[in-house]
């Protein structure tokens, strides 16, 4: 213990798409090959705003200028940060071939106007680089867009809070709120919060272990020991975890909190045993409750770690990462249990002598039992009618991701949304066929094509590709003013003809890279051009309810597109952050499915095997675990409550949690010789009834307590987590025990 407590130092914490999918998936792989190949990082973008400034009144102001300078001087020096662009360089076009900035920066990170700076900062929002990017078109706000060099997750991170610290220095200067916002800050933000919650919630489900353990027993030492096996508990799984290599990732941070509620169920049932043999000298007491409760408590164990072990069969990292370090705590659960909790009790100075079982969890049971015996079609029909209602609203669950309404996150879009323009970016690329090149005719109307669609569609702010830089190489040639909107429609046949003795007025522009690649293929002597383009629509941030069927109609009109453009050699693909939200959403939703699924069949064949001599005790018991689970499913889709990346996994944690009570419901009727036996389920109820009302209640509360998370998807974990508790334990008292007795009194009729 000692030794995992050690390596428990060594755990290191990763954020990222990498960490989310692991490092090796195609898909991050893919993303980073893309970003490289387009000369772009991941972007982050800081934006302020003039009003309640005492600093400026406009963007173009010397005085917010000045501001800007020494801010993005102060991001520069970040070393994770590959290149920042403000109104102060960004390129401004005055003549063909011509472009001037506001400023320029010597070596000493020092600004150095230009003569003209006054006039040239006045143009920027007008211009179609810089506005609603890095100026508002009222120039009120303005932003500094940063690009960070990789995915990987030590520098991702500390970039982020090195650019957030910065953010709430300057604030004071400045008077007013700066807000970031982009990928790499809500990645870093939701593990920072997670990781904050998980050593708080945990403390905080210490203390609610504390409380149920004395009301239920009302002995130091019995409320105390429990709770010091699973601090151990704690500490050894996350030794295990820094001992196996694996990241703490925002999915593996709520696995702490849930084993100490999950650990200390057995420990419950074992207490609640050893309080009926308290005159037997303290080393037999022990062993008779041992022998009553050690079985089911094994199989409880073993049936909570297949549900988990479910997630080893997930596409996702994190996931598997997850059902991995679960497993392996649930083990040591057990062994804590059954190993340390007892010689804690037996050397412990006058351990347990003034232990008492709480009287209220027998009268809820004896209260259980009384409905039961007197209403027990009632029971068994409309509580079977009433999951089924629940269960008919799975249907409608989405996958969704909450960061809270107050958040910074959100509150840093809808800044932004309202004062520049849409946070959120949707990206392709097109590959054309070796030889064509990005100019031609057929290459532009591909573009023009991809670039009307995003057109029509109602969340899109603007559109940008090679096109609108070859468009805007027009504009200049031609002496016309900046216009309104960049060029988006099809590009017109002077254009088209005329497009390549264009390119040194287009390849001018600093960030035309970032939209167009061109790679030499040397085949045999025989020198091509591969090229290929990035369509850049920037969006605003969409709702769970709208982020699938904008997904789902992207990927219907690309295929479209690649089915009458294949044939020529022309692919588009879809790219970015966009690319692996919808994936990870993909992965999510059948990571539910699969998980739920397998757990469901490895604990239906498990409670099947363990009953194989009772068929009918063996049917009913594996219906009472799985529809209390399936009603929770419906709720959410009833109540809309989204899927995310953490309640996904609370269908199949819960299938192997609430097991645990029809497990001990269940042996303790089938040794007592079956349903049939005249008293056998009542006695087996009153048996195991008490512990399993305080387990529950111990479960229900512990889960309530991540309700006090700052991330919406563990606030919802917890609140359903509860709720299905709740459901399990009526299944288990109620509804269970009703079906067996109608059942047995329907076999006993002539």
């Amino acid at each position: 213990m000692a030794c995992l407590g050690w390596r428990a130092t060594e755990l290191t914490s990763e954020v990222g798409y990498p960490a989310y999918f692991g490092p090796d998936d195609p898909a991050v792989e893919r993303l980073e090959e893309f970003l490289a190949e387009f000369q772009s990082g991941l972007q982050v973008l800081v934006v302020f705003s003039c009003d309640g400034s005492s600093l400026c009144e406009r963007v173009y102001d010397e005085g917010a200028l000045r501001f800007v300078g020494r801010l993005q001087a102060s991001i520069d020096r970040i070393a994770h940060v590959s290149r920042t662009r403000s109104v102060l360089d960004a390129p401004i076009v005055v003549a063909p071939l011509t472009a001037r900035s506001v400023a320029t920066r010597g070596s000493e990170s020092q600004w150095t106007f230009s003569e003209d700076w006054r006039e040239l900062a006045k143009r920027s929002p007008q211009e179609p680089l810089l506005r609603g990017i890095l100026v508002s078109d009222d120039a009120r706000a303005g932003g500094i867009l940063v690009e960070l060099r990789s995915l990987e997750s030590g520098p991702l991170r500390a970039a982020v809070h090195e650019i957030l610290d910065l953010a709430g220095t300057h604030e004071r200067e400045l008077g007013s709120e700066i807000f970031v916002a982009g990928d790499p800050v809500w990645s870093v933000l939701a593990d920072d919060d997670l990781d904050a919650d998980s050593r708080n919630l945990t403390l905080l489900m210490f203390v609610v272990i504390l409380g149920v353990l004395w009301f239920c027993f009302r002995d130091p030492w019995w409320t105390v020991f429990p709770v010091v096996c699973v601090a151990a508990l704690t500490v050894a799984v996350h030794g295990v975890i820094a001992a196996a290599g694996l990241p703490m990732t925002t999915i593996l941070a709520a696995l702490p909190p849930l084993l100490v509620v999950i650990s200390v169920t057995s420990s419950i049932h074992l207490l609640t045993a050893l309080t009926q043999d308290l005159r037997e000298p303290r080393a037999a007491a022990l062993q008779g409750a041992a022998d009553r409760v050690g079985t089911a408590c094994l199989w409880a164990a073993i049936t909570t770690a297949v549900g988990f072990a479910s997630f080893l069969w997930s596409d996702l990292a994190s996931f598997r990462h997850f059902g991995m370090a679960a497993i392996a705590g649930l083990g040591m659960a057990f062994a804590c249990t059954f190993a340390l909790l007892p010689a804690l009790i037996a050397v412990g100075p006058r351990a347990g002598s003034g232990a008492r079982l709480a009287k209220e969890p027998v009268r809820q049971i004896e209260a259980a039992l009384e409905l039961v015996r007197a209403r027990p079609r009632l029971i068994a029909v409309s509580g079977t009618a009433l999951l089924c209602l629940m269960i008919a609203g799975a249907p409608r669950l989405y996958y969704s991701v909450d960061f809270g309404d107050q958040s910074f996150v959100l509150r840093s879009v809808r800044f932004i949304e309202a004062n520049l323009g849409s946070p959120m970016t949707t990206e392709l690329s097109v590959t054309l066929p070796p030889g064509d090149r990005i100019y031609e005719a057929r290459a532009l109307e591909v573009l023009a094509e991809l670039e009307e669609w995003f057109e029509r569609e109602p969340t899109t702010d603007r559109v940008w590709s090679f096109l609108d830089f070859l468009g805007e190489a027009s504009r200049v040639e031609r002496g016309d003013p900046p216009g309104d909107r960049p060029r988006t429609h099809r590009p017109e046949e002077y254009l088209q003809k005329t497009a390549a003795s264009k390119m040194p007025l287009v390849v001018s522009y600093a960030d035309v890279s970032s939209y167009w690649s061109e790679e030499r293929i040397d085949a045999g002597g025989v020198v091509e051009w591969r090229d290929r383009a990035r369509v850049s629509a920037r969006r605003s941030w969409l709702d769970p309810s709208e982020q699938v069927p904008y997904v789902q109609r992207l990927r219907a009109f690309v295929a479209g597109v690649n089915a009458r453009v294949g044939p020529e050699g022309i692919v588009v693909a879809l790219e970015g952050g966009l690319e692996l939200a919808a994936l990870a959403e993909e992965r999510i939703r059948t990571t539910q499915i699969r998980s739920f699924t397998s757990a469901f069949v490895w604990v239906s064949m498990i409670l099947l095997w363990i009953l194989r001599r009772r068929p009918g005790l063996a049917m009913a018991a594996v219906l009472a675990n799985v529809l209390p689970v399936a009603a929770l499913l419906g709720v959410m889709g009833w109540a809309g409550i989204g899927v995310d990346p953490a309640n996904t996994m609370v269908a199949a944690v819960l299938l192997g949690i609430v097991v645990d009570d029809t497990l001990h419901v269940a042996l303790g009727i089938e040794s007592r010789g079956g349903p049939a036996e005249p008293g056998a389920v009542p006695e087996a109820i009153r048996s195991v009834g008490p512990a399993l009302f305080i387990s529950s209640a111990c479960l229900a509360l512990g889960f309530a307590v991540l309700m006090f998370s700052r991330w919406g998807g563990l606030v919802s974990f917890g609140l359903l987590a509860s709720a299905g508790i709740g459901l399990a334990l009526a299944a288990d008292l109620l509804l269970l025990p009703a079906v067996l007795l109608l059942a047995t009194t329907a076999r006993r009729r002539p």
